[in-house]
């Protein structure tokens, strides 16, 4: 019996969606701002752009505080590319996607629901209202569809492994490609930044540069998917429930710090780390690393399920109920409080 051949991307996809459900999502939101997705109504009424120029006021439930952005976020809502901008309006893009790559203020790269890298700008009033007035399409320098793909934290690197199991990075701002360079079956892009691309190979993690590449000892850390890199530090989750931290800068990996929870994120610039401790009852707390200490994060409302740094100092980070209902927050790092942004309750998404 002749067996038919395997459809590698929606393979890629599946593979993708299964690293979300086990991980629970991860993304590298670039901009200056932080946002949180977080469980639970948020207050007040909101207009949500429909679409065709309409704005649709949506109420929800109250909610102790309310955020804005100072910059545009971006996620994916119930299946669709969606933004919040600085006026508190919701734009629902209409644009079926896997999730968001990664943005700038003034961009964002997002995966379609054929594993295609697009790519849209952002238009905005300039009377200081805040407002979105429209995303035009971008050209992507991304040809065909990807096996996985990560941007990095300041939104000048692309790195993307394609479905002939090469991985370029490409320099956004110089629009040219920086190197490419090819890897094993069964890799994965997992952070990229002006260091090079982190890839996890099977059992090992790796950094490519242009010049060579250099091993991660992850031998007794758990799954290397879920790794971040920035400044030549390494965060990848361990196998007992905490994160590892390493410093390959001096030419071979160092490790510099165990961290509680081992859902982790890494800043830009690794000047902090954040962390996601879960308890024997499913309960768990976000706690914060300043490079010397842990803290907590105070006034979340449901279980934290994903984290990310911003381009600035607040973090960003989903909290999901397990009905599958969430909503999203503005955590800052220097007093470590918690506020609700105005977007409607739904099934969110940040990664690809």
């Amino acid at each position: 019996m002749e067996i038919p051949p395997v459809d590698q991307v929606a393979f890629r996809a599946r593979v993708r969606a299964e690293r979300r459900r086990h991980f629970g999502g991860r993304v590298l939101l670039a901009g200056a701002a932080a946002v949180v997705l977080a469980v639970g109504a948020v207050g007040a009424t909101h207009l949500v752009d429909a679409g065709d120029g309409r704005d649709v006021p949506v109420a929800s439930g109250a909610a102790p505080e309310v955020r804005s952005v100072p910059e545009t976020v971006w996620f994916v809502r119930d299946g669709h590319l969606t933004a919040l901008d600085p006026s508190g309006t919701v734009h629902e893009l209409g644009l079926r996607s896997e999730g968001v790559i990664g943005y700038t203020s003034e961009r964002v790269f997002a995966l379609d629901e054929e594993s295609h890298v697009v790519a849209l700008g952002r238009e905005h009033d300039h009377e200081g209202l805040g407002r979105d007035t429209g995303y035009p399409k971008e050209d992507s320098p991304v040809v065909g569809a990807v096996q996985s793909v990560a941007m990095s934290a300041e939104g000048r690197y692309l790195a993307w492994l394609d479905l002939q199991g090469t991985v370029t990075v490409f320099d956004l701002v110089a629009d040219r490609v920086d190197f490419r360079v090819e890897v094993p079956r069964s890799s994965y892009v997992a952070a990229v930044s002006g260091e090079g691309v982190l890839v996890s190979e099977n059992v090992d993690l790796v950094l490519h540069t242009a010049d060579g590449e250099s091993a991660v000892p992850t031998q007794e850390a758990g799954d290397n998917w879920g790794a971040q890199l920035a400044q030549g530090k390494v965060l990848v989750a361990g196998p007992s429930g905490e994160s590892h931290l390493y410093d390959l800068r001096s030419g071979a990996a160092h490790r510099t710090a165990v961290l509680p929870g081992g859902d982790g994120a890494l800043a830009p610039y690794a000047y902090a780390a954040a962390t996601i401790e879960t308890a024997p009852d499913d309960s768990a707390v976000v706690n914060v690393w300043d490079g010397k200490a842990t803290h907590p994060l105070r006034g979340l409302d449901g279980v934290p399920e994903q984290i990310r740094f911003t381009n600035d100092e607040p973090l960003t980070l989903l909290v999901q109920t397990r009905g599958g209902s969430s909503a999203l927050w503005s955590c800052s790092t220097a007093d470590l409080t918690c506020g609700a942004l105005p977007v409607p309750d739904g099934t969110f998404q940040l990664s690809e």
